[in-house]
């Protein structure tokens, strides 16, 4: 089956201060999905701006079976999109599942949603109180459908910070999961650390984690801290979470309390091949 670009059904319950909910259409993979939407501005029907999402929608949840695989803000999928150099046209925020720019047509694929097997798949989306939603509708860019196995996830997580210093982040789950980012809303991170049983996997200050990121065809967020394990676009280089300690070692400029995401692929077999120990070679970051 050739892709095809989608319209789901219209979504329920668009109201300021409502959370507006669709039910996406299954029988697909999903790989992208559009969220169209056009607002009342001083008496002008405008479509949202990239900059002016985070004033018209706040939390975005993509659910199968009633959990929340992905819960984001608007604000933080406009960074996100913009880290992957990925352009917003007005009106339109994609939601990218698959990622396009991945090494090869397996990795691309890898995150996509395919929807056999599943009971629902539904999106969510909390409207700010005071807004004028002229119109909302809900796009998917789809391939021929495949069982509900490997997909893209995003999580979210805070940790609270007493004041400078360094601070070990150990609450981050372990399990069957690979894992590929972890974005903090916050610039006030200097050195990063992260160790899998002990093992330095990742560590670089943000110069060297900027330099990085740069040299991949990625953009830094200058609000945001980026500790990103798939900048080489390979899907073998995201970290098997199948382990027994896994911490990130932050050093914090500032007291604060922090909101990161966590960008994994679950559903499948966690790879064994970048766990520590493993026989092969495995891209790594340290100092």
């Amino acid at each position: 089956m050739a892709k095809k670009l989608i319209k789901n059904p219209t979504p329920q319950g668009v109201g300021a201060g409502q959370t507006a909910s669709v039910e996406l259409s299954r029988g697909y993979t999903h790989e992208t999905i559009f969220t169209r939407m056009n607002v009342d501005v001083a008496g002008v029907a405008t479509d949202v701006a990239a900059a002016d999402w985070k004033n018209y929608i706040d939390d975005i949840r993509l659910k199968v079976n009633g959990k929340a695989e992905i819960t984001v803000t608007a604000d933080f999928l406009v960074k996100r999109l913009g880290y992957k150099s990925k352009t917003i046209v007005p009106g339109a925020l994609p939601l990218f599942l698959a990622d396009p720019d991945d090494d090869s047509p397996a990795d691309r694929i890898v995150g996509a949603y395919g929807t056999l097997g599943i009971q629902s798949f539904t999106m969510e989306l909390d409207i700010k109180a005071g807004v004028t939603v002229n119109s909302l509708d809900i796009y998917s860019l789809v391939s021929k459908n495949t069982p509900y196995t490997t997909h893209r996830t995003i999580r979210r997580g805070s940790v609270n910070v007493g004041g400078a210093g360094t601070v070990d982040i150990s609450d981050i789950r372990r399990g069957v999961y690979n894992l590929e980012a972890i974005h903090f809303e916050t610039a006030n991170i200097g050195n990063v650390e992260v160790l899998v049983n002990q093992r330095t996997m990742y560590e670089a200050d943000r110069v060297v984690s900027d330099a990085l990121q740069k040299g991949n065809g990625l953009v830094p967020d200058p609000t945001m801290t980026h500790v990103d394990f798939l900048t080489s676009k390979r899907a073998i280089d995201m970290i098997g979470m199948n382990v027994q300690d896994f911490r990130v070692r932050a050093d914090f400029s500032a007291a604060g309390n922090y909101t990161y995401y966590v960008e994994a692929n679950e559903g499948g077999i966690a790879i064994a091949a970048n766990s520590p120990g493993a026989p092969r070679r495995k891209n790594r970051l340290i100092a």
